[in-house]
């Protein structure tokens, strides 16, 4: 006799939920992960082969799209796109003082070991030879080498405050992402399901009028009932819908580096695939993903000549449907969609539609365009210049005692730089960078939600 299980409170739900979810993000984030996954599975966002697929084929084509954004298991895949932020609180000084986690101590660490090497040294040139004269000549230039730290220390100040605002504007870019798209999807709806929605509202007063004239018999057209040009509209809307969903992740791959150390070319488009999952098909999905063609003119992984922008796919086939949504309504529906109103219409998305490049081009820019050599360069080799000088004039004059202080303020300087060269390009796989992954779920669950909210129980039946 089997024992009845105990049913789950909700808390255990939450918290067994949680838990998978959190080993799906980690799975996903590993390498191996994406070389033993298939191409298919790639292509339905299936994280494994028991995931359920009845979405891909049941259902009206509004619930398959609102399904398909809003996928677990494609948003998981989004999340794992990222590396984790270093959680800190603001309020405190101690918070993570002591971790060298995040600082950009690859860069830093070959000239701090080349200054150690420096300090010791001249230290034990100092003990081993008995000429007092070179150690007081080098205790001497201190007040020639002081002075140095002046004019660096503006440099310093300027490289870290154009980094600062470099990181800004990279935030407020995607920050405009998030918020046209929002209203963008939100146009669209309402554009396309406004004038169904009058259509059934007419509808149900004529089968009312019908009713109490006619004993119950109509041959009016049922409220539940789309007409062949509405049912086009969904369709058009759909196809929006999902394209935008698309656009900020192929924003994230433009603007990140195309190669990631130890990854092959095979297992980062499987990566890529999973992430737009069941919104588009292989071949419009090849078309984003893979910006090369080879010698046949067919999109290729690897090789051959650029020819493509991912973010412009995207917003070129947008733009496409927005004059496909606008037309249809004009040349369907008289009534509710009259020229000037379907101008009206149009214009407004296509000047959402320029928003989005607009910012995707910043981000661009901010990509492509360094620091100028000059300034870089100059401020590097000073920045060695005195802390060569101040490392030898501190080693003759306090001893053994001032390597550790030395050590110290060399972090100090040489980490100013560092900070600057992490911040003024977060578009890559670091704990500094923009979480361009997770702004993509977000986006996705906002368009969901708009599809959600902006039509009624009529259109989601079919």
């Amino acid at each position: 006799m089997q024992t009845p299980t105990k049913p789950l409170s909700q808390r255990s739900l939450w918290q067994s939920n949680a838990s998978a979810g959190a080993s799906s993000i980690n799975s996903l984030s590993k390498r191996s992960t994406w070389r033993d996954m298939s191409e298919r599975r790639a292509s339905r966002a299936r994280f494994d082969s028991s995931s359920s697929t009845s979405s891909l084929n049941e259902g009206s084509a509004f619930q398959r799209t609102i399904d398909a954004i809003l996928s677990p298991s494609r948003l998981a895949g989004l999340d794992a796109a990222d590396v984790a932020p270093i959680p800190y609180d603001t309020y405190s000084f101690f918070s993570h003082i002591l971790s060298v986690r995040g600082r950009n101590l690859s860069m830093v660490f070959s000239p701090l070991l080349l200054l150690l090497c420096w300090g010791v040294g001249w230290q034990l040139i100092f003990v081993y030879t008995d000429d007092n004269e070179i150690h007081d000549y080098l205790a001497s230039l201190q007040h020639l080498v002081l002075p140095i730290l002046t004019p660096l220390s503006f440099l310093l100040t300027f490289r870290m405050g154009r980094a600062a605002v470099r990181f800004w504007d990279a935030r407020h870019s995607v920050g405009i992402i998030m918020g046209v798209c929002r209203a963008n999807i939100a146009t669209v709806s309402v554009g396309v399901i406004s004038p169904i929605k009058a259509n059934v509202k007419q509808v149900l007063q004529t089968k009312t009028t019908d009713d109490q004239s006619i004993d119950g018999e109509s041959s009016t057209q049922m409220p539940g009932d789309l007409k062949p040009e509405e049912d086009g509209s969904i369709e058009l809307l759909c196809q929006y819908a999902r394209w935008l969903a698309v656009f900020p992740i192929a924003v994230n791959h433009h603007v990140r580096p195309q190669t990631r150390k130890g990854w092959n070319q095979e297992e980062l488009y499987k990566k890529y695939r999973y992430e737009i999952g069941t919104l588009l098909s292989d071949c419009d999905a090849q078309k984003v993903i893979m910006t090369t063609d080879n010698e046949r003119g067919l999109p290729s992984l690897s090789g051959g000549t650029r020819v493509r922008d991912s973010p412009l796919v995207v917003l070129n086939r947008l733009h496409q449907l927005a004059y496909e949504i606008a037309y249809y309504q004009a040349y369907n529906n008289d009534r509710w969609s009259s020229a000037p109103i379907q101008a009206m219409f149009y214009q407004q998305i296509t000047n959402q539609l320029k928003e989005l490049t607009d910012a995707y081009g910043a981000m661009e820019r901010i990509k492509n365009t360094p620091l100028p050599f000059a300034y870089a360069i100059h401020l590097r080799t000073f920045l060695l210049l005195y802390l060569f000088l101040w490392n030898m004039i501190s080693v003759a004059e306090y001893g053994w005692v001032s390597i550790p202080f030395l050590s110290l303020l060399n972090w100090a300087l040489l980490g100013i730089e560092a900070a600057a060269v992490e911040c003024e390009s977060p578009f890559e796989y670091r704990e500094n960078h923009l979480a361009l992954g997770k702004v993509a779920v977000l986006i996705s669950r906002n368009i969901g939600q708009a599809l959600k909210e902006l039509t009624d129980e009529t259109v989601t039946a079919l």
